[in-house]
């Protein structure tokens, strides 16, 4: 599996359902059984993806709200998707 990068597109995989938990968000990979507790900063960016979405353009979006440089953001949010796409969550558009 390639890793997603600040130039892909990137949206919530059609294996996984999803629901709001206080804060935060719980997914489930259908096919695995597997659950995921998403923080309020994972969250945030998980709603971010319920359309196609470009790196760049959700670290600027996110930004927005959270005081962080664009090194920093980009690399947590980098993080953030290879480890969902790893967990077959997220998928990217190369």
């Amino acid at each position: 599996m390639e890793a997603i990068t600040r130039d892909d597109v990137v949206l919530q995989s059609d294996k996984q359902v999803s629901c709001s938990v206080d804060k935060g968000i719980v997914v489930m990979n259908v096919n695995a059984g597997e659950f995921y507790d998403l923080n309020h900063s994972a969250s945030d960016v998980w709603r971010l993806l319920d359309t196609p979405t470009k790196v760049s353009t959700l670290c600027e979006r996110l930004r927005e709200t959270f005081n962080v440089d664009v090194e920093r953001c980009e690399k947590d949010v980098l993080n953030l998707l290879n480890r969902l796409q790893e967990k077959g969550v997220v998928k990217a558009l190369k």
